[in-house]
C-alpha cells in the first residue's frame, strides 16, 4: 500500500494542476485523481469524497463530477472532473483547500490535469512551455 503525504499547503501543486501559463492555451479540462484506499478506510473516505464532489460541482466553471470505485479493486478509486478551463479549477480547489487536503493521505502521486481531445482541435503546445528541441542562438 502507497500513502503519500503532501508537505506543501499548495492543494494546486499537490492535486498536479498545470503550469499557469496553461490556462491561456487550452480550453475546457479534464482532471483526473486516484485513490489507494484500505478496506478499512473506504468509510471515511467515501464520505470526505462525495463532501468534496459536491463542492467542486458548486463550483463556477465546474461542468461535471464523478467518483468511481474499480470493479476489480475495490481499493482504487477515481474522482473526475471537468471544468471550462484551467482557472476555473484552480480557483475552485483554492477555495475547498482543506476539504482537497483532506483526500490526499489516500490520493496517489501521478499528474491527472487533462486537455480535452476534440476532433481537429488544435492540442497544448510544448513549446510555449520553453521545451524548445534546439535553445534560441545568440548571434555570435
Amino acid at each position: 500500500m502507497v500513502r503519500i503525504k503532501v508537505k506543501s499547503a499548495d492543494v494546486a501543486t499537490a492535486f498536479h494542476a498545470a503550469p499557469d501559463d496553461v490556462s491561456t492555451r487550452v480550453g475546457s479540462v479534464l482532471v483526473v485523481n486516484r485513490f489507494r484506499v484500505p478496506g478499512d478506510e473506504a468509510a471515511g473516505f467515501r464520505t470526505a469524497a462525495e463532501e468534496f464532489r459536491a463542492l467542486m460541482l458548486g463550483c463556477p466553471g465546474s461542468l461535471d463530477a464523478t467518483l468511481g470505485r474499480n470493479v476489480d479493486d475495490p481499493e482504487l478509486w477515481v474522482l473526475a472532473t471537468s471544468w471550462e478551463n484551467v482557472g476555473s479549477y484552480r480557483r475552485a480547489l483554492s477555495a475547498h483547500r482543506g476539504a482537497a487536503m483532506a483526500l490526499m493521505r489516500w490520493a496517489i502521486d501521478e499528474p491527472g490535469g487533462f486537455e480535452r481531445v476534440e476532433p481537429g482541435a488544435v492540442l497544448n503546445d510544448p513549446s510555449a512551455r520553453g521545451e524548445c528541441a534546439e535553445p534560441p542562438t545568440t548571434g555570435h
